[in-house]
């Protein structure tokens, strides 16, 4: 059998399987161009070797690009048409882990205190209280940002403290109760004058009116992390050179809620699921990603409560394991007298 014609089957029926195979399409036609009329036989590693190199191709490229060759002759292999796949042996390291960026708390206040500077130029998308508020909104309630930015004005019962969190499936979507913290901090949000004059669609909106994009959001951030003094570059505070993002205010509000478990001597194990339903993952594993950044502050309650049950303590409390909503109390409370009076531009 020919390359070309191994290419194009092993394609056209993976394809027919609902498969899009963009990337494995352009890589293995390539590859079969460059061989020419040739054998599947014929192929050595010395001939694939280079289409996996490629220039500068980081770690992931050339793992990505292994993996589809390996698929491609693995396939030919099981159907007797090779005795084995002509790849290299040699696996470069892989990456550094990522860890994502926990803010604490007094980076948290230093956050919010800077949107005034970060949005203070008069071609900022967003103004001052739309960016305070929404990021105050995402630790508090843990969402998503796309989800925060296509929230839409019927998404929010106020009066019940619920938001229905649409997913791109029509029919996946979740009700998500809020605490009262939060409920007030929309509420004044949404029935200020300033958002009452802009049209009744998406929560969050640009000066003019408009949806807000993601970029948008990040350029913000950016800002806000550099007149916070929180991040200027090369490296972050805990020696990894990730930027801290805003999808971090996701790993912040699971790691600060299972450090109040801790501290309230609930059954950490068993509130678990609960965390895992209210982020909107279908199972504990994926939420298990989100609690391995190991802060300072976690890796002390953990080793109180190992003391407490090294000791012949109770392991099976739980109190008020399902209150999430009171998050952003103290980034309230412990900045303004009465959290009706803090000002949100």
């Amino acid at each position: 059998m020919k390359l070309a014609q191994a290419v194009e089957t092993y394609l056209c029926r993976r394809q027919s399987l609902g498969m899009k195979l963009r990337m494995e399409a352009s890589l293995l036609r390539s590859f079969s161009r460059h061989m020419g009329d040739v054998g599947l036989v014929a192929i050595n590693p010395g001939d694939v070797r280079p289409h996996i190199d490629g220039q500068h191709a980081g770690s992931d490229t050339w793992r990505r690009k292994h993996r589809i060759f390996r698929h491609f002759f693995k396939y030919w292999v099981a159907r007797g048409k090779l005795k084995s796949p002509p790849l290299p042996p040699d696996i470069p390291k892989g990456p550094p882990t990522f860890i994502p960026y926990i803010y604490s708390r007094r980076e948290l206040r230093q956050l919010l205190a800077a949107t005034r500077l970060s949005q203070k130029a008069g071609w900022c998308s967003m103004d001052a209280r739309t960016f305070r508020v929404m990021l105050l909104f995402l630790y508090g309630t843990g969402m998503r940002l796309g989800e925060v930015l296509t929230l839409e004005w019927s998404d929010v019962d106020l009066k019940n403290g619920i938001v229905t969190v649409h997913r791109m499936d029509p029919y996946k979507k979740r009700l998500l109760p809020i605490g009262h913290d939060v409920r007030a901090l929309l509420r004044r949000f949404l029935l200020s004058p300033a958002r009452r004059k802009r049209p009744r669609t998406q929560v969050f909106l640009t000066k003019n009116g408009e949806a807000i994009t993601s970029k948008s959001v990040e350029i913000s951030l950016r800002r806000a992390l550099k007149h916070a003094g929180i991040y200027k570059g090369p490296e972050r505070r805990d020696g990894t050179k990730y930027r801290p993002r805003i999808h971090d205010l996701r790993h912040t509000f699971a790691v600060h809620r299972l450090i109040a478990w801790y501290r309230e001597g609930a059954n950490v194990l068993r509130c678990l699921p609960a965390l895992a339903a209210y982020l909107g993952h279908i199972n504990v594993t994926s939420t298990h990603w989100y609690l391995t950044a190991m802060t300072k502050e976690l890796r002390k309650q953990v080793c109180y409560r190992f003391d407490y049950y090294a000791s012949g303590g109770d392991e099976d409390v739980t109190r008020s394991p399902w209150v999430f909503g009171s998050s952003v109390s103290f980034l309230i409370n412990h900045t303004m007298t009465r959290p009706e009076s803090v000002p949100l531009a």
